[in-house]
């Protein structure tokens, strides 16, 4: 992806959401039940503080309960200290340092691109470290009843002509 292309996409909530929501790295709405009633959640943008913050939001009349689109989801939900799901981040801004991460930059770059503390950068850039080592553990084992693996050697040690 052009860094022209990400940039329009992380340019307000409503876009970078529903680019994630795309690529099936948050939620979709069809699969959400609300937890107090088990009716459907829909979505809602919230307005504070001058921001607009996307949730879900239960149909029934009576209950209507809210809760965040990043619940359940063990990446876009960033635990602090005290263990509570509270990143500070928007969505658009936990986006770009992840773009960053995957573009190799170094942590002092990332700093001075974005603006943020060294320790945001460093608790993000171990986040995304973390995602391709918890693959690698979770992946399956070769082999099994009724599959063949195939080995083969190759002698490494001889000399060259």
């Amino acid at each position: 992806m052009l860094a022209k292309e990400f940039y329009t996409i992380i340019q307000n909530e409503e876009s970078a959401t529903n680019f994630l929501i795309s690529k099936k790295l948050l939620v979709n709405v069809e699969n959400v039940l609300c937890d107090k009633c088990s009716s459907e959640m829909k979505y809602y943008i919230k307005k504070e503080r001058g921001k607009e913050r996307k949730l879900l939001r239960c149909k029934r009349k009576g209950c209507q309960t809210t809760q965040s689109i990043r619940k359940n989801n063990s990446f876009w939900t960033y635990l602090d200290k005290n263990g509570r799901n509270n990143s500070g981040l928007s969505i658009g801004a936990q986006l770009e340092l992840v773009y960053y991460w995957c573009q190799d930059l170094k942590q002092s770059t990332i700093i001075t691109l974005t603006g943020r503390s060294a320790h945001t950068v460093c608790d993000w850039m171990n986040l995304c470290r973390d995602v391709p080592v918890r693959i690698f553990e979770n992946r399956n084992k070769l082999g099994g009843p009724g599959i063949v693996i195939q080995v083969d050697e190759c002698l490494l040690r001889g000399s060259r002509k």
